[in-house]
């Protein structure tokens, strides 16, 4: 299938439940904040039409998304990840000469526009590394993710990619994907996801097998694009505040589940995420519409309290 006439590009998030409603209108009040010229196109599976409408008056653009599964999905061993896999759908929307896939739970904290026309060649994607430190020791970790192995402890950032280097400079995170959507691009990802025995060992799942099925294939971007909460305890010398164009909030504890804590090394990250949800709130409460007072009512019990 050929699109005649293609849009230039999109942001595209996906949700699943209304755990990352929040989330994701956060992010796409980021993205209004920092003046980007290209929407954000969330995909929805099986949400709330509440939560829909929410999505539809805040001027998000929703495509609905079949999920994806793998037949080995019982061996996922974070079940956090189980939908992980509708994600790829994102290299299917061919109607979009560019596409950067974000995580609902990220924050853009300044203008990333040229990620849209950065060069990549045809069948390549571009990301940032995955941070192989496991700081929190989990012991389902790989047994060579250690600071010494990390892409981020090198002192070139990012680094470069040789035949010597430890096999965690090969692990991207998934968390920010820019690519250029094709047919065939995903049915080379559909057809490993549903017949490559490696998928039952994949921790991480769309991000493991996307790993596998790009290497040498992806072009490592700077942190900065793609700022792991974490880095700014394992990696303090390489994190920069100012620096950052979008905040990944990483692992379970999402700054929308307590409010900031003095003393905590999050401190000042997590208070952007809710610097950021009190506009989203103001500009809801700027609509005269009942509608969006029942918008902020519905957010309002999704967040923490004070």
């Amino acid at each position: 299938m050929i699109v005649a006439h293609k849009k230039p590009g999109a942001w595209v998030a996906m949700i699943t439940n209304v755990d990352y409603l929040a989330a994701c209108l956060v992010m796409a009040y980021s993205l209004r904040s920092v003046k980007s010229k290209y929407p954000l196109v969330v995909m929805v599976c099986d949400i709330p039409g509440e939560a829909r409408e929410i999505l539809e008056l805040s001027g998000v653009e929703i495509v609905d998304a079949d999920k994806l599964v793998s037949a080995d999905s019982d061996h996922v061993q974070d079940k956090r990840f189980l939908e992980s896999w509708t994600k790829l759908r994102a290299f299917d929307m061919i109607d979009y000469e560019r596409i950067v896939l974000l995580d609902a739970d990220m924050l853009v904290k300044q203008n990333m526009d040229e990620l849209m026309d950065l060069p990549l060649e045809d069948g390549w994607i571009a990301c940032t590394h995955a941070c192989a430190c496991n700081p929190r020791n989990f012991p389902h970790y790989p047994a060579d993710w250690i600071p010494e192995n990390c892409a981020y402890t090198n002192k070139i950032h990012p680094p470069p990619i040789t035949s010597d280097s430890p096999r965690a400079y090969n692990l991207l995170n998934g968390g920010l994907v820019v690519l250029k959507p094709s047919r065939g691009q995903f049915e080379e990802l559909y057809t490993f996801l549903k017949e490559s025995p490696l998928v039952a060992s994949f921790m991480f799942p769309d991000q493991d097998l996307m790993a596998v099925v790009y290497k040498g294939r992806w072009k490592p971007l700077p942190y900065i694009y793609n700022a792991l909460k974490t880095l700014v305890v394992v990696h303090p010398n390489l994190w920069v505040d100012d620096n950052v164009k979008c905040i990944h909030y990483i692992l379970t504890d999402k700054p929308w589940l307590s409010r900031p804590k003095a003393g905590s090394p999050y401190y000042t990250v997590n208070g952007w995420w809710w610097e950021a949800y009190d506009g989203c709130i103001r500009e809801l409460n700027s609509g005269d519409a009942e509608a969006h007072k029942g918008a902020v009512k519905y957010l309002q019990a999704l967040v923490a309290k004070d």
